[in-house]
């Protein structure tokens, strides 16, 4: 599978730098609902920031939905499979025009 902004490498998650190191997922927007989703990790660092994370985001935490039933989105570019109620997830949070953080 392959896309015009994705490849048809898989994903492939690296170690966090830091103890106090999280990754903030950029949705990227689309004025389609079904359209692809893609998205870049960015790592922030709790300790740099003064006292809260500076941009608003959401906190999404899902554990549920079959693993039989999986679907593709694109982190960084590259492929990755995730459950299809994150999937669905993902589309229902993303803004027409502007990048979410997640």
């Amino acid at each position: 599978m392959s896309s015009i902004l994705g490849n048809s490498e898989t994903f492939k998650y690296q170690k966090l730098p830091s103890d106090d190191s999280i990754l903030i997922f950029e949705l990227q927007p689309s004025p389609q609902l079904s359209a692809e989703i893609h998205g870049r990790l960015v790592n922030e660092n709790l300790s740099k920031l003064d006292v809260d994370i500076v941009d608003h985001y959401i906190a999404l935490s899902y554990v549920w939905g079959s693993t039989e039933d999986l679907q593709t989105i694109f982190v960084d570019g590259y492929l990755l499979k995730v459950t299809r109620n994150l999937r669905d997830a993902l589309r229902a949070l993303r803004e027409q025009s502007r990048v979410v953080r997640l």
